[in-house]
């Protein structure tokens, strides 16, 4: 009885806590929504700085977007990433996997990558025999990093790379992201899903098997 009133105190309070983050997040949320709003009333009739860039076989140079720009004009930020991942997003994880190689001119066949992201999934996957447990919290700055990067990233590319009239920021590519796959397959629940170490090495001769698919594909 002693043990199931622990329990039930121990459960209780995780409770508290996940409804006391919850109710902390809106708050957060309307908090930045209404700041937001008073920011861009506040600056959106200042004048900005513009930023001139000269692409590869342009014509003479074209406005871009810049961060004097964003800062006058927060919303155009938002919404550029929001198209952008909306329109982009099948693009980055092909390219990730490695679907466009070279000068991008070259496409491996689209069912190698759909089975070696399928893998590569697995192999990040916890071991039946492994004891270690990745703590939430650990998964949680994982994930806020690798989101950063990516934000980052596209920002970088929107800045130096991107015409002020493109609706989307462009440029980017998957294999960008590489850097930040360990963290992001960390991040994979794997606590109720386990995949038993024997087939590790199946799984391992599969993909080599696939790479060498490719690597074939391009020669011959």
């Amino acid at each position: 009885m002693l043990a199931l009133k622990k329990n039930f105190t121990f459960c209780s309070t995780n409770i508290h806590i996940e409804k006391d983050c919850f109710f902390v997040g809106i708050v957060l949320f309307i908090v930045g929504f209404f700041a937001l709003y008073f920011y861009t009333f506040l600056f959106k009739n200042l004048p900005y700085k513009p930023t001139y860039i000269t692409l590869s076989g342009s014509i003479p140079k074209t406005e871009s977007y810049s961060v004097s720009y964003f800062i006058t004009h927060p919303t155009s930020l938002f919404r550029l990433f929001l198209s952008t991942f909306r329109v982009m997003w099948k693009w980055y994880i092909v390219s990730f996997i490695g679907g466009y190689l070279g000068w991008l001119d070259f496409m491996v066949p689209s069912w190698t990558t759909s089975i070696y992201l399928f893998l590569l999934i697995l192999l990040s996957l916890k071991r039946a025999e492994e004891d270690i447990i990745l703590q939430r919290k650990y998964k949680i700055s994982f994930m806020g990093v690798s989101v950063l990067t990516v934000l980052f990233i596209i920002f970088g590319m929107a800045i130096s790379w991107t015409v002020l009239t493109s609706p989307i920021v462009e440029g980017v590519q998957g294999r960008y992201f590489i850097p930040i796959a360990p963290l992001v397959l960390m991040c994979i629940p794997s606590n109720y899903i386990m995949v038993d170490q024997k087939y590790d090495k199946y799984i391992i001769s599969v993909m080599a098997i696939i790479t060498l698919y490719t690597v074939q594909c391009i020669f011959l």
